[in-house]
């Protein structure tokens, strides 16, 4: 397949979703930016990674925010980028909340 079908496999010359990740971080006003799947993000973390543009921006995927090391992530420094405020998102919320899960033999009250 690669030997034949080369040419219509051959996305070297097509440059739309690093040039949605350049234009998005050149055109934000913001230092903390909130995406809502991969598809946005991903660009947006490329350009930034790889193309070291906007690196004042913290980009975030709303759809990683249900899990708590990402959370985590969020609240720390990411190169000249502020860390994310989570007012609610503490880890004792999200660490030790009885009402998250329930193990055997726990205390926590009903």
């Amino acid at each position: 397949m690669a030997g034949q079908n080369w040419d219509d496999h051959d996305r070297s010359g097509r440059t739309v979703a690093s040039d949605f990740g350049y234009n998005f971080l050149i055109g934000c006003q913001l230092t903390q930016l909130s995406s809502t799947g991969d598809n946005d993000t991903f660009p947006l973390w490329y350009a930034q990674e790889v193309e070291g543009v906007r690196p004042d921006v913290m980009v975030a995927n709303l759809s990683y925010l249900g899990g708590e090391w990402y959370v985590d992530q969020m609240q720390q420094q990411l190169y000249d980028a502020p860390p994310m405020p989570h007012r609610f998102m503490t880890p004792n919320f999200y660490y030790k909340n009885p009402f998250a899960f329930r193990t055997r033999g726990s205390t926590a009250s009903r």
